[in-house]
């Protein structure tokens, strides 16, 4: 299932840039680029800021989002800050009290890594910026019309409130020789786990 961006609440007026790997845009408060005049967005967002807000507990994805920092700077001269998160919860959270206090044009959040539930909290309290993605330059590339979770996330469709940044997936290695039938599915692999402790 891919893991998705969304924006938080109306952002400040900043602007992150599209790297390959389909970062979601916030788009200024004030000049509001049209996501679809894709130039004027990337000029807009020159000598900027964007805070994302990510989950920080996973080494080999710092580095990544560090690369991809540095992407956006050599690029598009935008600086990006990982503001690493131990609970997305806390983030989403801050939004909904920026937004509960008045302050629609000055979050603190600009970009925020988000799962299923906290993307469906957000939607529901009209937290999130967009819609977006279907007009960000790489979008075809998801091949969306083959891939709905591009598409959907906690089984609501995104409407465009999200983009997708990676997809993950498990491969499965066992040795032929001590095991005939190894398992086909999520909850099968779960099953065989369990009867095959260590």
């Amino acid at each position: 299932m891919p893991t998705h961006h969304s924006c938080a609440g109306k952002p400040k007026p900043l602007t992150a840039a599209l790297t390959a790997t389909l970062l979601a845009v916030a788009l200024p408060a004030l000049a509001n680029p049209d996501p679809a005049e894709w130039q004027g967005v990337v000029a807009e967002a020159e000598g900027q800021t964007v805070y994302w807000n990510a989950w920080g507990g996973d080494t080999r994805t710092n580095r990544y989002i560090d690369w991809v920092a540095q992407q956006m700077q050599a690029q598009y001269g935008i600086e990006v800050e990982h503001v690493k998160l131990d609970d997305t919860g806390s983030a989403v959270a801050r939004v909904l009290a920026e937004k509960q206090a008045g302050n629609h044009d000055d979050g603190s959040i600009d970009l925020i890594w988000i799962n299923g539930e906290n993307f469906a909290a957000m939607r529901e309290s009209d937290l999130l910026f967009g819609p977006f993605a279907e007009a960000l330059p790489n979008f075809a590339l998801t091949n969306a019309a083959d891939n709905p979770e591009v598409v959907t996330d906690f089984t609501l469709p995104t409407e465009g409130f999200e983009s997708p940044w990676g997809k993950a997936q498990i491969t499965f290695y066992y040795d032929s020789a001590q095991t005939e039938s190894p398992p086909q599915d999520m909850p099968a692999l779960l099953t065989w786990a369990r009867a095959n402790p260590g």
